[in-house]
C-alpha cells in the first residue's frame, strides 16, 4: 500500500504500524472477488477495492443476482476483469439464462437472455480516516440492450480483520440490482477464509469465501452464499468461482506477484536524457587491461560469434578492439534473432548473456564497452550499449560508482559513437562471422486461427477453428516472402455451411495469404514498407506503409495506403488512413487515433486505449465509420476490446536450417454496436490491412520500440539477466 505524506502526517507510530500490518496482511490482500454484477465486491455488492494493475480475474456464477431464472437450463454470469490503470478496473460480463445453443428468434428456444455488457470502477487517489478508500463505478455501459445499468459510489474501511463497505447506487435500467443504499462486511477468520454478509438495497445475503493460492502469481477463490430475506426474484443459493492471475508473468521482477487491492501509483517515466549522453560519465577512467585468472583464456570475437549462433542468432558479425594501455576494449555485435522473436527486450537479453558470463569469468575486461545492433531481414531495428563493470553491478542490484543512471542504453535509433570507438579508428579489430543457416532459411510459425461470436441470439459461443502455418523466407536485406496456409479443424453448428455464420467459417484448406514484402529504415527516424500479393483469399493488391517515431519515442505517426481488388464484392478497395499514437505511461499505456478510409471503403475514425502487461497487450477500442455512398455501409459506432499474447515458448526450435515456433502474437477480441436500437451482428467495419510480419510487427516490436517504451522495459531486461 502507498501512503502519501498527507495521509501519514498526524498519525502516531502505533497507527502507522497497524495500517502497515493491515496493508500487508495476506488475509485482506486475498479477500477481493469479482462479483457477478461486474465489479470487485463482497458477493453481489461492490467495494472500493479495484483489481491491481495488470491483475486479471475470470469468474463464473450460477446466478444473475438481478433476476431469478425463468426457464430450465444453465443460468448465470461469466465475467472477465482487469486492472487497466492504477486505480481503474474494467469488467466484461456475459449473462445468460436457459438453453445456450438454441436460436432465440425461434419460439421453441427456451432461453431468455444472452447479454454482453461492460463496467468500470475508479478508486479515487485519496485515503480517508480509518484507512477508508472511495470508488465510483458504472455497470452495463454501451450496447443496444442495457438491462443492468446503474451508477454507484462506495467507501470501504478496514480495521484489523474486519472490512466494511457502504454505498449508494442510482439505477438507470429497470433490471438493475442496486438502487439505493447498500453495504457489506467481510471478516477474516483465517488467512484464507472469510465470512461475508451484505445488503444490496433489496436483499440480505450471508456467505463464506475461501482462497487457494496457485503459485506466486495466481489464486483460486470459491464463495458460497444464501439469501436470508428480500425479494423472491433473486436466486436463493449462489456459487461463485474465480481465477485471479497476473498478466505480466515476465522475468522482470519489477512488480512482485501480489493480490493487493490498493491503488498503486504509476512510476515516473524513465528519463532518457542520461541515456543520450556518452556512457563514459557512468564509469571511472579505464584501467589497465584485466589479466585473466590462471588457466582462463580471454574471449575472442570468433568464440562470441559461435556462442551467439548456438543461442539462436544468425547473420552474426562480431568486431573486437582489445583493451590497450588506458583505453577500454570495444565489442561491436550485429546479429539477427531467429530464435527470439516475441520481443526486442528478450532478444537483447539473450544476446547479452554470453558476454556477461565471460565478464564474470574474467574473460572480458571489466571496462569494455559492448554495442549491439539487432536486425530483421538483415536491416537494423534496435540498438543497445553497455559497459562491463557497470552492467554487472546493475544486474546484481548495485550502483555503478556515484552514478544513478542505468548503465544500459536501448534505442530504436543508432547510438552516437563513444570516444572509445573514435579512438580506435586506426586500430584494426578482430572480426568474426557466423550464421545459423543461410539467410533464406525458412522460418515457420504454428498457431490456431479462430473466428468467433459470443453472446448472440444464435448461441452463447460459436466458433470456426483452423490450424495455420506461417512461413517467412528472406532474399535480400529487407526483402522477403511471407505466407499463411490454413487447414480447417472444427466449426460449431452455427458456422456450418448454410447457417447464420457459415459465410465466415474456414471452409477449406488453402493458402490464405502470399505476399512479397520489402522494408527499410529511411532518414529522420522514418521506416517504410511495400507489400504486394494476396492479402486474403479474396483480396489481392499492394500496400505502402510508413512510420515515424519522435526522438524520445513518445509520439508515433504513420500512414497506410493500399489498392486491393476484391473478388468478394467485385470492386476495388482503396484503404488510406493516418494514425497518431502517444505513450502516456511508457511501457504501460498508449493512446492512439486513426482516421481515413478503411478496408471496406468505410470512412471515419477509430480510438484506442492500449495497455501493456509484460508481453500481453490489451486494447479498448471505439470506432465510428461508414460510407454515405453505399446503402449497405451506413455510419455505425462500435465498442470492443482486443487481447494479444505470444503463442508458445519464447525460443524457436531449430530443425536443421529451419526454425519452428509459435505465433509471435495471437489476437482475439470482441466488439458490439453502440448507440442503436437493434443488436444485430454487424461486421466488416474499420478493418486494417496488416501483414503478419514486417514493419508493424517485427520492426517496431508491435509498437514497443520507441526509446521511451524501451527504457521503461529495462527492469525486464535486468530480470532476464538475473536468471
Amino acid at each position: 500500500m502507498i501512503f502519501s505524506n498527507s495521509v501519514m502526517i498526524g498519525r502516531s507510530p502505533v497507527q502507522v504500524a497497524m495500517m502497515t500490518f493491515i496493508a500487508m496482511s495476506p488475509v485482506l490482500a486475498w479477500s477481493q472477488m469479482l462479483s457477478p454484477g461486474g465489479y470487485t465486491g463482497v458477493m453481489n455488492t461492490p467495494t472500493a477495492a479495484v483489481r491491481p494493475l495488470g491483475n486479471a480475474a475470470l469468474s463464473v456464477s450460477n446466478s444473475n443476482p438481478e433476476v431469478s431464472s425463468l426457464v430450465n437450463g444453465p443460468s448465470g454470469s461469466l465475467n472477465f476483469g482487469l486492472g487497466l490503470l492504477p486505480g481503474l478496473e474494467a469488467v466484461g460480463r456475459l449473462a445468460f439464462e436457459g438453453n445456450v445453443n438454441c436460436n432465440m428468434f425461434e419460439s421453441s428456444c427456451k432461453a431468455t437472455q444472452r447479454d454482453l455488457s461492460f463496467g468500470a470502477k475508479y478508486q479515487l487517489p485519496i485515503t480517508l480516516w480509518n484507512d477508508t478508500k472511495v470508488a465510483l463505478g458504472v455497470s452495463d455501459v454501451g450496447g443496444a440492450a442495457t438491462n443492468f445499468r446503474h451508477y454507484y459510489g462506495v467507501a470501504t474501511s478496514r480495521w484489523q480483520s474486519l472490512e466494511t463497505s457502504v454505498g449508494y447506487s442510482k439505477a438507470v435500467s429497470q433490471g438493475a440490482l442496486l438502487n439505493g443504499a447498500f453495504g457489506g462486511v467481510r471478516y477474516s477468520v483465517l488467512p484464507q477464509l472469510q465470512l461475508l454478509a451484505e445488503y444490496d438495497s433489496r436483499n440480505t445475503r450471508a456467505g463464506v469465501q475461501y482462497q487457494q493460492r496457485l503459485g506466486q502469481s495466481a489464486d483460486l477463490t470459491l464463495a458460497l452464499s444464501r439469501k436470508l430475506s428480500g425479494s423472491s426474484s433473486q436466486q436463493a443459493n449462489q456459487i461463485q468461482l474465480a481465477l485471479n492471475f497476473d498478466l505480466d508473468r515476465s522475468a522482470s521482477g519489477a512488480r512482485p506477484a501480489t493480490r493487493q487491492t490498493e491503488r498503486v501509483e504509476p512510476t515516473a517515466p524513465t528519463s532518457l536524457a542520461p541515456q543520450r549522453q556518452d556512457v563514459k560519465a557512468w564509469v571511472s577512467a579505464p584501467a589497465q587491461p584485466a589479466v585473466p585468472s590462471a588457466g582462463v583464456s580471454a574471449m575472442t570475437a570468433t568464440e562470441l560469434a559461435h556462442v551467439l549462433e548456438q543461442a539462436g542468432f544468425a547473420n552474426i558479425e562480431v568486431q573486437h578492439w582489445p583493451a590497450q594501455a588506458q583505453q577500454a576494449g570495444v565489442w561491436r555485435v550485429r546479429a539477427e534473432a531467429r530464435a527470439y522473436r516475441q520481443s526486442h527486450v528478450e532478444a537483447i537479453g539473450q544476446a547479452l548473456r554470453p558476454w556477461l558470463a565471460a565478464l564474470r569469468q574474467q574473460r572480458v575486461n571489466d571496462k569494455d564497452q559492448w554495442d549491439l545492433t539487432l536486425t530483421y531481414q538483415r536491416e537494423p531495428i534496435v540498438y543497445a550499449r553497455a559497459h562491463g563493470q557497470c552492467l554487472d553491478q546493475w544486474v546484481r542490484g548495485e550502483v555503478c560508482g556515484q552514478s544513478t543512471a542505468t548503465p544500459v542504453v536501448v534505442s530504436s535509433r543508432p547510438i552516437e559513437p563513444a570516444p572509445t570507438e573514435t579512438q580506435r579508428a586506426e586500430q584494426a579489430p578482430q572480426i568474426a562471422e557466423a550464421s545459423a543457416g543461410p539467410a533464406w532459411a525458412p522460418q515457420l510459425a504454428l498457431s490456431p486461427a479462430l473466428r468467433s461470436t459470443v453472446g448472440t441470439e444464435y448461441g452463447l459461443a460459436d466458433y470456426s477453428l483452423a490450424a495455420q502455418l506461417g512461413v517467412e523466407v528472406g532474399f535480400l536485406p529487407g526483402l522477403f516472402w511471407q505466407g499463411i496456409y490454413l487447414v480447417p479443424v472444427k466449426n460449431s453448428d452455427d458456422y456450418e455451411a448454410g447457417k447464420v455464420f457459415g459465410s465466415s467459417r474456414f471452409a477449406k484448406s488453402q493458402l490464405h495469404s502470399s505476399q512479397l514484402t520489402y522494408w527499410r529504415p529511411l532518414i529522420w527516424g522514418v521506416k517504410a514498407q511495400i507489400s504486394a500479393g494476396q492479402l486474403t483469399p479474396t483480396d489481392k493488391g499492394s500496400q505502402f506503409d510508413a512510420i515515424w517515431n519522435s526522438p524520445d519515442g513518445r509520439w508515433r505517426a504513420s500512414y497506410t495506403g493500399g489498392r486491393y481488388n476484391s473478388e468478394l464484392i467485385q470492386r476495388q478497395q482503396v484503404p488510406e488512413f493516418v494514425q497518431l499514437r502517444y505513450s502516456v505511461i511508457p511501457g504501460q499505456w498508449q493512446v492512439e487515433g486513426t482516421t481515413g478510409t478503411f478496408m471496406a471503403s468505410d470512412k471515419g475514425y477509430k480510438l484506442a486505449s492500449v495497455h501493456w502487461f509484460g508481453d500481453t497487450r490489451f486494447a479498448l477500442q471505439y470506432q465510428r465509420t461508414g460510407n454515405l455512398s453505399r446503402a449497405n455501409l451506413p455510419h455505425r459506432s462500435f465498442l470492443g476490446f482486443n487481447i494479444s499474447v505470444p503463442m508458445g515458448p519464447k525460443a524457436a526450435t531449430p530443425i536443421g536450417p529451419v526454425t519452428v515456433r509459435g505465433q509471435d502474437r495471437w489476437n482475439w477480441g470482441l466488439q458490439t454496436k453502440v448507440g442503436e436500437g437493434d443488436n444485430k451482428i454487424t461486421v466488416g467495419y474499420g478493418d486494417f490491412p496488416r501483414q503478419r510480419h514486417g514493419l508493424w510487427s517485427d520492426v517496431i516490436d508491435h509498437d514497443r520500440n520507441g526509446d521511451a517504451d524501451l527504457a521503461a522495459q529495462l527492469p525486464r531486461l535486468r530480470g532476464l539477466l538475473v536468471q
